[in-house]
């Protein structure tokens, strides 16, 4: 039996299309998971949405708007309806491999996995077209976890009763309302283990506009390919997905 939940999470800001094929790859990956993790069980998924979507057991929350905090409320809301030991976050600008949903860490820490690569565009050098290509640099992603579904649920909830009302979008990055197992000490919560997985093949996000951080800057030192295995083409993949 599968001990493990998908938590799916959106502000519904993203195109339809873009969405649809992203939980459609979410949906091929979780018929693929049983040939890494030699468990036939296939993980539940639970999504907590703005506005009702077809997908796994949804929670919607009406239009309460994309914020860092939201975000947190609708991942906090997936973890409790949940009932596996795992949960795993997955977000709607994101493609998962199967090894990724494989791993499962200690009881008391938050794991990332490190081998997460970003997709995004440019003007083409004659200034007519966009290109698309891969970039990497070290990087804490809230969906890249893979956790014990107990220890999100007290991490958020201690982190929920400190605060109970919403935060804008602006303080809470400026006061670190971010990933679990990063900034407690920042918010005064009790301290928790943070570490990293790497898997073999690579998952990738989108960095696209309407993205809840908004489309993030390339640096001179991120590692950038044009072709990553086992996506191919990030040209092809771009158009495959996002349109």
């Amino acid at each position: 039996m599968n001990d493990l939940t998908l938590l799916y999470y959106t502000a519904n800001r993203i195109e339809e299309r873009f969405a649809d094929a992203v939980r459609a790859s979410l949906v091929d990956v979780k018929g693929r998971i049983a040939l890494v993790t030699r468990d036939p069980g296939i993980p539940h998924v639970i999504s907590v949405s703005q506005r009702s979507i077809n997908f796994g057991d949804n929670y919607c929350v009406g239009e309460i708007g994309a914020s860092i905090y939201n975000c947190y409320r609708q991942v906090l809301i997936a973890a409790t309806a949940a009932t596996t030991p795992f949960v795993a976050c997955c977000e709607d600008d994101s493609l998962y491999v199967p090894e990724h949903f494989a791993y499962r860490p200690a009881p008391d820490v938050f794991a990332y996995n490190r081998n997460r690569w970003v997709i995004t565009r440019r003007l083409s050098a004659d200034g007519k077209s966009r290109t698309a290509f891969y970039y990497w640099r070290e990087r804490t992603q809230l969906a890249m976890l893979v956790c014990r579904r107990e220890l999100l649920i007290e991490t958020l909830e201690e982190r929920f009763a400190k605060f109970p009302e919403p935060i804008d979008h602006e303080t809470a990055k400026k006061a670190g309302w971010g990933e679990p197992g990063r900034y407690e000490r920042n918010l005064g919560l009790t301290a928790r283990r943070r570490m990293y997985f790497t898997t073999t093949e690579p998952c990738v996000t989108f960095n696209h506009t309407a993205s809840l951080m908004g489309r993030r800057a390339v640096q001179e030192t991120d590692i950038v390919r044009q072709d990553l295995p086992p996506w191919g083409d990030a040209d092809a993949l771009w158009s495959r997905i996002y349109g």
